[in-house]
């Protein structure tokens, strides 16, 4: 059960203005979410530049050294683009692994996506798993009641975590298929 008591967030780069709750950090048994500091941002760009699995599995280059300063950058001009909260993954010595976003926001609606990612060194651990549940728990709190995700076929571990969960899984093009949780099923 994610542990809700939580301070005030701050909205300047990670968190759309419309989205003035306190909600982070979040804390689960293995590991917490937490606004997108530098320190964090710093990991997150060693990870990203160094991690070739990593970077297959998202399909993605690095076209040039990823600094802290660059990654906190896009963090924030991403989740001010796309209605998101953008958040780091850390364990329990307090070093970032991930993030965890929970992506176009739309309260009208009541939707959201949500996409993950980790370190490699970190995978099979359930860190994902245990993020996704503190997301699913934020969601609630928001007031969402779908959440919903692409993921290519080939991405088990993704497609588990969103099928254990209650997803139905959508039509597959260009090797994704759509997942989707209603959240007063869940």
């Amino acid at each position: 059960m994610a542990d809700l008591s939580v301070t005030r967030l701050d909205l300047d780069l990670m968190c759309p203005e419309k989205l003035s709750v306190e909600v982070l950090p979040l804390h689960g048994r293995a590991i917490s979410l937490e606004k997108i500091r530098m320190e964090h941002a710093c990991d997150l760009a060693v990870i990203l530049a160094e991690d070739q699995a990593l970077r297959r599995s998202l399909g993605s280059a690095v076209n040039e050294e990823p600094t802290g300063e660059s990654v906190l950058h896009r963090f924030g001009q991403w989740c001010k683009e796309t209605n998101s909260i953008s958040m780091a993954i850390t364990n329990t010595q307090g070093s970032c692994v991930g993030t965890i976003s929970l992506s176009h926001i739309d309260l009208e609606s009541g939707s959201a996506g949500i996409g993950c990612w980790i370190a490699s060194s970190q995978w099979g651990r359930g860190f994902c798993s245990e993020a996704f549940d503190l997301v699913l728990s934020l969601a609630r709190k928001l007031g969402l009641r779908e959440v919903h995700a692409k993921i290519q076929t080939s991405n088990a571990a993704s497609r588990r975590i969103w099928v254990k969960r209650g997803a139905r899984e959508g039509a597959v093009s260009d090797h994704k298929a759509k997942h989707t949780i209603v959240l007063d099923m869940v």
